[in-house]
């Protein structure tokens, strides 16, 4: 395989029959090959072919689940670490990106910023100043509260699409474990029916007469 920079997205093409086509070596590929991929760093993309929906996050979910039914458990682990921290990452990347991180941005900013001697307050006939605080003071409610009505917005948003994206992977879970009862059962299914008679026999029975 060719040396790929981290950076370049490789995208990954699930088919109706779940089969996976990676675009950049115009070659089927499986699980294994996409749980490398990530691995080495690789930035990876499964979409559906139809519909275009992204699949990523169902795909990886899967991977850690067959690994984990194999018995792999350092892989396992692995796996598992990295897909923690991509979601840690995505948290925090929408977090600096909203009102709150650019608050905090602000803050820090304003923090390193060079000291300067404080202006000369200006002569202000009372009734006026006052008149002047009330209006400053309305002016910030009136922006804190809009600040906090955005940031409770972000974060229901941030929070409804996680839930999307878990009950997403609960359900695909799900559907693997049914898959594979219904292969097992199968699987016992054939096995009585390729039996021999002849293990059935009963060592004690009497034989039959000449």
């Amino acid at each position: 395989m060719n040396e790929i920079s981290a950076g370049a997205q490789r995208v990954i093409k699930r088919y109706a029959n779940r089969k996976l086509y990676d675009t950049r070596e115009s070659r089927y590929v499986t699980l294994q090959d996409i749980a490398e991929f990530v691995r080495v760093g690789q930035n990876v993309q499964i979409i559906d072919n139809k519909s275009k929906e992204d699949l990523t996050r169902v795909t990886l979910a899967q991977i850690i689940y067959e690994e984990e039914r194999n018995g792999d458990e350092r892989r396992t682990l692995t796996s598992l670490r990295s897909f923690v921290q991509e979601g840690r990452d995505r948290i925090v990347n929408t977090f600096m990106d909203g009102p709150m991180g650019k608050l905090v941005r602000r803050e820090d900013e304003e923090a390193h910023r060079p000291s300067e001697p404080p202006p000369r307050p200006a002569t202000v006939p009372p009734p006026a100043a006052e008149r002047l605080d009330r209006k400053l003071m309305a002016n910030s409610k009136e922006a804190l509260d809009e600040f906090q009505r955005k940031a409770d917005d972000r974060v229901k948003a941030i929070v409804q699409s996680a839930m999307g994206t878990v009950q997403q992977l609960q359900t695909e879970v799900r559907r693997l474990q049914s898959r594979i009862e219904e292969l097992e059962d199968r699987l016992v299914s054939v096995a009585r029916r390729t039996k021999d008679p002849a293990d059935e026999h009963d060592p004690d029975a009497p034989d039959d007469p000449a």
